[in-house]
């Protein structure tokens, strides 16, 4: 089936060069890591009471900040790795001339898109399956979620296109994958399947609750705690697994593009 093809073939983009997939995010797991810790530290200083001074809000602006241009950087970065064979320079592959923020307004374009989507979507399906029972409820979930996730990968064709500098409209993304909904349909199921497969294996190897999480809510109340070496182990592991999730999601994006608009094989 040509959905879990185009799975499979992402997925050996990543592991076939594991190495070059930790070289060009390394840099950005270690500043996540090390900027998530220091600020539920700064932000959750008293333990019975959240303290959003100054300086913690200024943190927490400028951590967003850099997340997403990190993750921006990391995703052009990797397209052009993969589809025009681009070897990236240096321990932050940063250099001039390269489409970040332009990935990142386009990224937020589509999830705009898709929200207003979601609210018709819900509108309408609301009046035809109203979710008043668990059967209804669910077949509503599946119709919504199918939806959408359908649209995603066919209109995130022009991330791949920003990223190695070339142009592509939302029309010519949705015209190329015209013919590929049931394909492109069988690829989100098989993504949710791996993924969920990969949390459920973190989730059994650290005991789920075992692992004390950094803030937990008691009394309608956030309280910071100190983190267990267990809980330390398992935010590593989990960190591991969505950053796996994350250079999976563009890989598929890469290919996606690959297959449908410049019509490359598969093998």
């Amino acid at each position: 089936m040509l959905g879990v093809q185009i799975f499979l073939h992402s997925l050996r983009q990543v592991t076939g060069n594991i190495g070059m997939a930790v070289r060009v995010s390394l840099w950005f797991v270690i500043f996540v890591v090390i900027g998530t810790v220091g600020m539920f530290s700064a932000v959750f200083a008293d333990p019975n009471q959240p303290s959003f001074d100054g300086v913690a809000t200024l943190l927490v602006f400028g951590f967003a900040i850099f997340f997403i241009w990190g993750g921006s950087l990391i995703a052009v970065v990797w397209h052009r790795y993969i589809l025009l064979e681009e070897v990236p320079q240096g321990a932050i592959p940063y250099r001039s001339g390269l489409n970040i923020w332009t990935y990142f307004w386009y990224t937020f374009g589509i999830a705009i898109i898709l929200v207003v989507v979601t609210m018709i979507l819900t509108m309408v399906l609301g009046l035809v399956i109203f979710p008043n029972t668990p059967l209804k409820s669910a077949i509503f979930s599946i119709i919504l979620g199918s939806v959408l996730v359908v649209l995603f990968y066919r209109l995130a064709l022009i991330l791949p296109a920003v990223a190695i500098d070339q142009k592509l409209s939302l029309a010519d993304a949705m015209h190329a994958t015209r013919s590929a909904m049931g394909p492109i349909l069988v690829l989100a199921v098989a993504v949710v399947i791996f993924n969920t497969i990969l949390s459920q294996i973190v989730g059994f190897l650290f005991n789920g609750d075992q692992a004390n999480a950094m803030l937990r809510v008691e009394n309608d109340q956030i309280i910071y705690t100190e983190i267990s070496g267990m809980g330390i182990l398992y935010f590593i592991a989990n960190g591991l697994v969505q950053w796996f999730s994350l250079m999976l999601s563009v890989s598929i994006l890469s290919t996606l593009y690959g297959h449908f608009v410049e019509k490359r094989g598969l093998g």
